[in-house]
Protein backbone atom coordinates (compact mmCIF):
# COMPACT_ATOMS: atom_id res chain seq x y z
CA UNK A 1 0.00 0.00 0.00
CA UNK A 2 1.38 3.52 -1.08
CA UNK A 3 0.79 6.14 1.11
CA UNK A 4 0.64 9.51 0.17
CA UNK A 5 1.86 12.45 2.22
CA UNK A 6 0.37 15.99 1.33
CA UNK A 7 2.30 19.06 2.55
CA UNK A 8 0.23 22.31 2.93
CA UNK A 9 2.31 25.67 1.89
CA UNK A 10 0.89 28.80 3.40
CA UNK A 11 1.94 32.24 4.69
CA UNK A 12 2.44 33.20 7.91
CA UNK A 13 1.10 36.83 8.72
CA UNK A 14 3.42 39.04 10.00
CA UNK A 15 1.25 41.81 12.49
CA UNK A 16 3.24 45.63 12.44
CA UNK A 17 4.24 46.82 16.08
CA UNK A 18 5.20 50.36 14.60
CA UNK A 19 5.08 52.86 11.79
CA UNK A 20 7.23 53.73 9.32
CA UNK A 21 9.87 56.55 8.97
CA UNK A 22 7.41 58.07 6.14
CA UNK A 23 4.48 58.20 8.17
CA UNK A 24 6.12 60.30 10.92
CA UNK A 25 7.28 62.47 8.48
CA UNK A 26 3.73 63.07 7.20
CA UNK A 27 2.32 63.30 10.48
CA UNK A 28 5.16 65.90 11.72
CA UNK A 29 4.43 68.08 8.39
CA UNK A 30 0.43 67.90 9.38
CA UNK A 31 1.51 68.93 13.08
CA UNK A 32 3.63 71.91 12.28
CA UNK A 33 1.36 73.24 9.54
CA UNK A 34 -1.36 73.24 11.70
CA UNK A 35 0.47 74.58 15.27
CA UNK A 36 1.82 77.36 12.42
CA UNK A 37 -1.69 78.57 11.70
CA UNK A 38 -3.04 78.06 15.20
CA UNK A 39 0.29 80.34 16.24
CA UNK A 40 -0.58 83.12 13.35
CA UNK A 41 -4.22 83.22 14.67
CA UNK A 42 -3.61 84.11 18.09
CA UNK A 43 -0.72 86.47 17.19
CA UNK A 44 -2.89 88.03 14.93
CA UNK A 45 -5.94 88.39 17.38
CA UNK A 46 -3.43 89.76 20.03
CA UNK A 47 -2.08 92.27 17.91
CA UNK A 48 -5.52 93.61 17.08
CA UNK A 49 -6.24 93.51 20.81
CA UNK A 50 -2.92 94.84 21.14
CA UNK A 51 -3.44 97.97 18.69
CA UNK A 52 -7.43 99.07 19.24
CA UNK A 53 -6.86 99.57 23.14
CA UNK A 54 -3.42 101.76 21.95
CA UNK A 55 -6.07 103.60 20.09
CA UNK A 56 -8.84 103.77 22.84
CA UNK A 57 -5.94 105.47 25.19
CA UNK A 58 -4.56 107.48 22.58
CA UNK A 59 -7.84 109.38 21.41
CA UNK A 60 -8.78 109.57 25.67
CA UNK A 61 -5.89 111.33 26.43
CA UNK A 62 -5.86 113.31 22.97
CA UNK A 63 -9.11 114.51 24.01
CA UNK A 64 -8.47 115.09 27.37
CA UNK A 65 -5.68 117.99 26.74
CA UNK A 66 -7.40 119.28 23.87
CA UNK A 67 -10.35 120.00 26.52
CA UNK A 68 -8.25 121.08 29.03
CA UNK A 69 -6.86 123.86 26.03
CA UNK A 70 -10.48 124.56 24.28
CA UNK A 71 -11.38 126.08 27.63
CA UNK A 72 -8.61 127.96 27.95
CA UNK A 73 -9.09 132.16 26.74
CA UNK A 74 -8.53 132.66 23.09
CA UNK A 75 -5.08 135.39 24.24
CA UNK A 76 -3.01 136.35 27.71
CA UNK A 77 -5.76 138.29 29.51
CA UNK A 78 -3.22 140.25 31.17
CA UNK A 79 -0.16 140.67 28.32
CA UNK A 80 -1.17 141.99 24.80
CA UNK A 81 1.56 139.59 22.97
CA UNK A 82 2.50 139.48 19.42
CA UNK A 83 3.69 136.42 19.39
CA UNK A 84 2.49 132.92 20.51
CA UNK A 85 3.48 131.03 23.07
CA UNK A 86 4.36 131.32 27.03
CA UNK A 87 5.03 134.69 28.58
CA UNK A 88 7.66 135.30 30.82
CA UNK A 89 7.14 134.04 34.14
CA UNK A 90 4.96 130.45 32.91
CA UNK A 91 6.32 127.04 33.64
CA UNK A 92 6.94 124.98 30.51
CA UNK A 93 6.12 121.77 33.31
CA UNK A 94 3.35 123.15 34.89
CA UNK A 95 -0.09 123.80 33.55
CA UNK A 96 -1.67 125.87 35.84
CA UNK A 97 0.97 128.95 34.64
CA UNK A 98 -1.01 128.59 31.41
CA UNK A 99 -3.85 131.13 31.16
CA UNK A 100 -4.69 131.16 27.20
CA UNK A 101 -4.63 128.81 24.49
CA UNK A 102 -0.79 129.33 23.08
CA UNK A 103 0.50 128.90 26.09
CA UNK A 104 0.25 124.90 25.02
CA UNK A 105 2.66 125.82 22.13
CA UNK A 106 5.48 123.49 21.81
CA UNK A 107 4.37 121.38 25.06
CA UNK A 108 6.32 118.18 24.81
CA UNK A 109 5.71 115.82 27.85
CA UNK A 110 7.19 112.38 28.17
CA UNK A 111 4.59 110.88 30.27
CA UNK A 112 1.10 111.92 31.16
CA UNK A 113 0.97 114.56 33.91
CA UNK A 114 -2.32 115.91 35.30
CA UNK A 115 -2.39 120.24 35.25
CA UNK A 116 -0.27 120.61 38.46
CA UNK A 117 2.53 118.56 36.92
CA UNK A 118 1.79 115.48 39.01
CA UNK A 119 2.88 112.39 37.12
CA UNK A 120 -0.26 109.49 36.23
CA UNK A 121 0.87 105.84 36.70
CA UNK A 122 1.26 103.60 34.14
CA UNK A 123 1.25 106.20 31.86
CA UNK A 124 4.89 107.21 32.06
CA UNK A 125 6.05 106.25 28.48
CA UNK A 126 3.50 108.40 26.55
CA UNK A 127 3.80 111.45 25.12
CA UNK A 128 1.48 114.05 24.58
CA UNK A 129 2.74 117.09 22.27
CA UNK A 130 0.92 120.07 21.21
CA UNK A 131 1.61 122.65 18.53
CA UNK A 132 -0.73 125.95 18.21
CA UNK A 133 -1.02 128.28 15.11
CA UNK A 134 -2.55 131.21 13.53
CA UNK A 135 -4.42 129.46 11.00
CA UNK A 136 -6.06 131.30 7.87
CA UNK A 137 -8.99 129.64 6.93
CA UNK A 138 -9.23 131.29 3.36
CA UNK A 139 -6.31 129.23 1.97
CA UNK A 140 -6.31 126.58 4.77
CA UNK A 141 -2.19 126.93 6.03
CA UNK A 142 -1.45 128.56 9.08
CA UNK A 143 -1.11 132.22 9.39
CA UNK A 144 1.90 134.98 9.87
CA UNK A 145 -0.25 137.20 11.96
CA UNK A 146 -2.94 136.61 14.34
CA UNK A 147 -5.98 135.80 12.11
CA UNK A 148 -8.34 135.58 14.87
CA UNK A 149 -8.92 131.57 14.62
CA UNK A 150 -5.70 129.49 15.93
CA UNK A 151 -5.50 125.81 15.03
CA UNK A 152 -4.67 123.23 18.00
CA UNK A 153 -2.71 119.93 17.24
CA UNK A 154 -2.52 117.48 20.17
CA UNK A 155 -0.55 114.15 19.20
CA UNK A 156 -0.18 111.12 21.34
CA UNK A 157 2.62 108.84 21.01
CA UNK A 158 2.25 105.14 22.67
CA UNK A 159 5.25 103.18 24.15
CA UNK A 160 5.29 101.64 20.69
CA UNK A 161 4.76 104.59 18.27
CA UNK A 162 1.12 104.41 17.66
CA UNK A 163 0.61 107.82 17.09
CA UNK A 164 -3.01 109.95 17.97
CA UNK A 165 -3.57 113.29 16.28
CA UNK A 166 -6.38 115.65 17.02
CA UNK A 167 -6.67 119.10 15.51
CA UNK A 168 -9.52 121.56 16.79
CA UNK A 169 -9.91 125.14 15.92
CA UNK A 170 -10.23 127.85 18.33
CA UNK A 171 -11.68 131.41 17.46
CA UNK A 172 -11.34 134.29 19.36
CA UNK A 173 -15.54 135.46 19.45
CA UNK A 174 -16.02 131.59 20.48
CA UNK A 175 -18.46 130.74 23.13
CA UNK A 176 -16.34 130.84 26.15
CA UNK A 177 -15.13 134.25 25.64
CA UNK A 178 -18.22 135.34 26.13
CA UNK A 179 -19.18 137.08 29.24
CA UNK A 180 -21.65 134.85 31.48
CA UNK A 181 -24.57 136.94 33.01
CA UNK A 182 -24.15 135.02 36.49
CA UNK A 183 -20.56 132.88 37.89
CA UNK A 184 -21.00 129.59 36.93
CA UNK A 185 -18.47 126.32 36.11
CA UNK A 186 -18.57 124.31 32.96
CA UNK A 187 -18.12 120.81 32.79
CA UNK A 188 -16.85 120.04 29.65
CA UNK A 189 -14.81 116.81 30.19
CA UNK A 190 -15.13 113.66 32.46
CA UNK A 191 -12.49 110.88 32.49
CA UNK A 192 -11.69 107.18 34.60
CA UNK A 193 -9.02 105.14 34.88
CA UNK A 194 -9.72 101.16 35.30
CA UNK A 195 -7.22 98.40 36.44
CA UNK A 196 -8.11 94.88 36.07
CA UNK A 197 -6.48 93.08 38.77
CA UNK A 198 -3.16 94.07 40.78
CA UNK A 199 -0.19 94.77 38.57
CA UNK A 200 -2.51 95.20 35.18
CA UNK A 201 -2.07 97.92 33.31
CA UNK A 202 -4.74 100.56 33.50
CA UNK A 203 -6.82 101.80 31.07
CA UNK A 204 -7.30 105.61 30.66
CA UNK A 205 -11.02 106.44 29.21
CA UNK A 206 -12.96 109.95 29.44
CA UNK A 207 -15.52 111.84 27.32
CA UNK A 208 -15.91 115.95 26.55
CA UNK A 209 -19.34 116.86 27.86
CA UNK A 210 -20.80 120.00 25.47
CA UNK A 211 -24.22 120.55 27.05
CA UNK A 212 -23.39 120.19 30.78
CA UNK A 213 -23.41 122.97 33.81
CA UNK A 214 -23.91 123.74 36.78
CA UNK A 215 -23.95 126.88 39.28
CA UNK A 216 -20.57 127.36 41.20
CA UNK A 217 -20.83 126.04 44.55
Amino acid sequence: MTKLRIHRCGTRSHLRHGISLLEVAISSLLVGVTLVASLQTVGAVYRTQRLNASRLTGSSLAMELMTEILAMPYEDPDINSLTLGRESGESAVNRLDFDDVDDYKNLNSLGVKSKDGTAIADLTAWRRQVDVNWFDPLTGLNAILDSKLKKIVVTVTSPVGDVTTLTAYRSKWGMLEQTPVVDTTAVTWIGATLQVGVGNPSTYIGTQITNLASDAP
